[in-house]
């Protein structure tokens, strides 16, 4: 068999001839010129020939534009961004890390209807594989020009979807076709092609009593009717509405894949076509990981995902032999990691209110696992082994789990009774850049040398800023020296859940502003002792939102620099500063602009789970003889070895 190897083309050599340092200018040069290489417009196609009539094809295509790298969206729904921010448009559906939100506002959504009796019937639209490769470039192009795209972006991407050819040396020569069609999954901007073209379909108008959601390239319909004739008028109009859109961008829909399941306690099925192929119904589907049934009691999921469970404790096993070669604590560390993060998927749409039923399944779930890893009796109780291995009951750390998302990422308030903290009490993480990567701070507006020695210069207003958190609170404050002289001071009382780096970043914002509003020829040095709030403050991408505030601020006034201090070594103004932001713990002004992070309500929402797992333990009638023995319930395993779980128990 001869092998034919192609010459790769010439932005494919790019990355193996020269560095990355160098590359990276080729491509932003590319985005400048609005053009891309028209060598890189050609993908090559090698051949095996083997001595018979069989035949095996590979392509060479290069890293940025060509067809036929096929790298869809992880499972969690993660899209890569598109090189120097080529996009701003996004799936309005999914901007989450494992697909847990949009599930649950669909799930919730769906529960309240069920509760109301109308019948409402969610209609599966599922793509058939290679939606991502039929796109045509037509239509990717249009939805560009209608988008607020850069033009010289949009201009490359009009040169880069032009005059696409495949080539293929067969024995009777080189063949040739013109490619039309596919999205660039080769580079980042993939995905969002292709989410700029589903995002007509998705801000398309449509009636209240229908809701539209997709991820990728599945699509679900839900809609609500009062009768069966009217629910069936309706679901074949929002049909045909998305029929209309798949036409116009030449997309198949997969009739035989399409489903849909009926939320209703009425028997009869309602007739429903498509392109005049009827769609069936169905008791369950799943969609984004999660098994969603008809009568939303979550059962079908809590049994799928216990049988995944069991084959990988069964695959645990395999690798722990007769003779318990994993250590206590892996087999501990392995069941939280892994088994445990594989069940939690998704607990905010179908855990925040677990059933007596959800309970015990659970818990039937959980318990091959406890058994495993304390190497117990079969016949120990299950409150036991959860007590002595620090692991509490299944269902309430996948309550947890739930009301967690529900607060800090879906922006639901929880009931009272489990806290009193609201959604926007909580600091959430910024992502991208503040700032175009094009603007950034002057090289000597930081500095992490000791700014000791600029103090005695008259010249210069020099600021001290520092926090504090003692028994009686959190305190932050700032004190300004000119000439010898101290003219202002600034102190204020944090709340007493906020971090000495708040209290940092806090009296370093109010320092900055104050600084910004002295006259334009002075220039102002801010003396920080917490190198974390300065490195903060420096970058562009920080996630925190103060740290954000304070890089633009001193972007817009280069004259105001800040430098590290020492702190408590004899430095006068770092020393009043300490002395003001401790005394701010007690005395200081309300100051309410600053909000609790996320360990906070992690914190208090764990608490709440020992709370209710200690009365569980204390009001249970199984596992006495261990009660007696451990009567409050931790996180922290005992580390028995197994001689000892079985003597106790």
């Amino acid at each position: 068999m001869t092998v034919t190897t192609p010459e790769l083309d010439p932005l494919s050599k790019l990355p193996h001839r020269t560095s990355v340092r160098k590359f990276d200018p080729y491509v932003c040069f590319n985005v400048q010129q609005a053009q891309y290489p028209a060598d890189a417009l050609w993908s090559r196609v090698s051949s095996l020939e083997p001595s018979g009539s069989e035949a095996a094809v590979a392509s060479k295509i290069s890293a940025l534009g060509p067809e036929g790298s096929r790298s869809k969206p992880d499972s969690t729904g993660k899209k890569r961004p598109a090189v120097g921010l080529l996009l701003s448009s996004y799936f309005t559906l999914t901007d989450n890390r494992e697909g847990v939100g949009e599930t649950y506002d669909s799930e919730a959504d769906l529960s309240s209807g069920v509760h109301q009796q109308p019948e409402r019937p969610t209609v599966w639209l599922q793509r058939r594989q290679g939606a991502f490769d039929n796109l045509q470039h037509r239509a990717i192009l249009k939805t560009l020009d209608a988008s607020a795209c850069p033009s010289n972006i949009n201009r490359l991407f009009h040169s880069l979807l032009q005059n696409r050819k495949v080539t293929l040396l067969i024995p009777q020569g080189r063949a040739t076709k013109e490619q039309k069609q596919g999205c660039p999954q080769g580079s980042c901007s993939g995905p969002a092609l292709w989410n700029l073209v589903a995002d007509e379909i998705l801000i398309q108008v449509w009636p209240d009593n229908v809701h539209i959601q997709a991820f990728a390239d599945d699509f679900v319909l839900v809609i609500k009717a009062d009768t069966n004739k009217s629910l069936v008028e309706d679901t074949q109009n929002a049909i045909t509405q998305f029929s209309s859109w798949c036409s116009e961008n030449e997309l198949a829909i997969s009739t035989e894949k399409t489903n849909y399941i009926l939320f209703s306690k009425k028997v009869r099925s309602p007739k429903i076509t498509w392109n005049g192929y009827k769609i069936n119904r169905v008791k369950y589907f799943k969609y984004l990981g999660i098994h969603v049934d008809d009568r939303l009691n979550w059962l079908e999921h809590i049994n799928k995902q216990g049988e995944k469970a069991i084959k990988m404790q069964q695959n645990l096993k395999r690798i722990a032999d007769g003779n318990w070669g994993i250590s206590q604590i892996h087999r501990w560390t392995l069941y939280k990691t892994v088994i445990e993060r594989m069940l939690a998927h998704g607990s905010s749409a179908w855990c925040l209110n677990p059933t007596f039923k959800m309970k015990r399944k659970l818990s039937s779930i959980q318990r091959p696992f406890l058994l495993h890893i304390s190497g117990a009796y079969r016949t120990t109780p299950t409150a036991a082994l959860q007590t002595i291995l620090g692991i509490p009951p299944l269902h309430m750390q996948l309550q947890f789990e739930a009301r967690f998302t529900s607060i800090y990422r879906i922006r639901i308030p929880l009931p009272l009774f489990i806290t009193d903290t609201q959604p926007h009490d909580l600091e959430m993480k910024a992502t991208g850049r503040s700032t175009h990567p094009s603007e950034h701070l002057k090289p000597n507006q930081i500095s992490f040398e000791d700014g000791e020695a600029y103090i005695a210069r008259k010249d210069i207003i020099n600021i001290f800023t520092d926090g504090s958190k003692t028994e009686h609170g959190v305190g932050a404050a700032f004190c300004v020296l000119t000439n010898d002289i101290w003219a202002y001071q600034w102190s204020a009382k944090l709340n007493d859940n906020n971090t000495v780096f708040q209290a940092e970043l806090t009296t370093l914002h109010e320092a900055v502003i104050y600084a910004s509003h002295l006259p334009n020829h002075n220039t102002s040095k801010i003396h920080v002792d917490n190198r974390a709030s300065i490195m903060a403050s420096s970058n562009s991408k920080s996630t925190n939102e103060t740290a954000r505030k304070i890089f633009k601020i001193l972007l817009s006034n280069p004259r105001i620099k800040v430098s590290w201090v020492k702190a408590h070594a004899g430095n006068i103004g770092n020393e009043r500063a300490d002395q003001l932001a401790k005394d701010a713990t007690q005395r200081g002004q309300p100051y309410s602009h600053t909000k609790l992070l996320k360990p906070h309500i992690k914190g208090l929402l764990r608490k709440r789970m020992l709370e209710e797992w200690q009365t569980s333990w204390k009001n249970g009638d199984t596992g006495r003889k261990i009660y007696n023995i451990m009567p409050s319930v931790s996180l922290r395993p005992t580390n028995w070895i197994r001689e000892d779980v079985i003597f106790f128990s």
